[in-house]
């Protein structure tokens, strides 16, 4: 695995799109978008947060089948999903948490939290993830399992270049290290690779990194 990192200081830039998957957005204090016609259309959902936020839509019809703000994993009627009130991240992470496809089942997905360092009473520096199925009603296969600690608020995901697994990166919090976790047909990979880059600063707790569209390079 191989990426060109690049440091920005005063931002970062997301490509956004208008179509299925991504046509249904929830964020901030109740609020959201839907981009089914040339104007986009407000839509309400249950999110409460200041910061980042996640929605997993079915990649044909665009329409929403699971969201979060790294606290909680709401369903599309708002509803709480069974066991979902305790996901480890929180509503000051930078961008908290993220959906990965399993590889080997359409109809389960993974969701990766980072932690929230900036929140009141921080005491939670790892990062984890759930295992998911949403075939009829969605439930919880595994819950808060433990990547690796010492972990900042940046993380970001992108499909491998040669098959259909994916590739999960966490920053680390006080040092210049991006650590990648491979998801296949058989789980998450528990020894991440990690990648050291050339930066001075010990401080990584915020912020945000994005993955460009041809998994090639990386922003932090």
């Amino acid at each position: 695995m191989k990426f060109y990192i690049i440091a920005l200081i005063f931002g970062f830039s997301t490509i956004f799109s208008q179509q299925p998957p991504n046509q249904t957005w929830y964020f901030g204090k109740f609020g959201g978008l839907r981009f089914t016609n040339t104007i986009p259309s407000p839509v309400t959902g249950k999110l409460d947060t200041w910061e980042g936020c996640a929605v997993f839509s079915d990649p044909t019809t665009g329409n929403p089948i699971l969201y979060s703000e790294g606290k909680k994993l709401y369903k599309p009627d708002g509803s709480v999903v069974t066991g979902g009130d305790s996901i480890k991240s929180g509503i000051s992470s930078t961008q908290c948490c993220i959906f990965i496809p399993d590889p080997a089942n359409a109809q389960r997905v993974y969701l990766f939290t980072a932690p929230d360092l900036t929140g009141v009473g921080v005491t939670e520096t790892r990062s984890f993830y759930s295992h998911i199925d949403f075939q009829g009603t969605p439930s919880i296969l595994t819950s808060n399992v433990v990547l690796q600690d010492n972990m900042s608020e940046k993380i970001a995901g992108t499909q491998h270049c040669a098959d259909n697994s994916y590739w999960v990166l966490y920053h680390h919090k006080s040092q210049a290290k991006i650590y990648a976790y491979k998801v296949t047909t058989t789980g998450v990979a528990g020894t991440p690779v990690i990648s050291s880059y050339s930066n001075n600063s010990n401080f990584f707790n915020v912020g945000a990194m994005k993955v460009s569209p041809d998994g090639s390079k990386l922003v932090v």
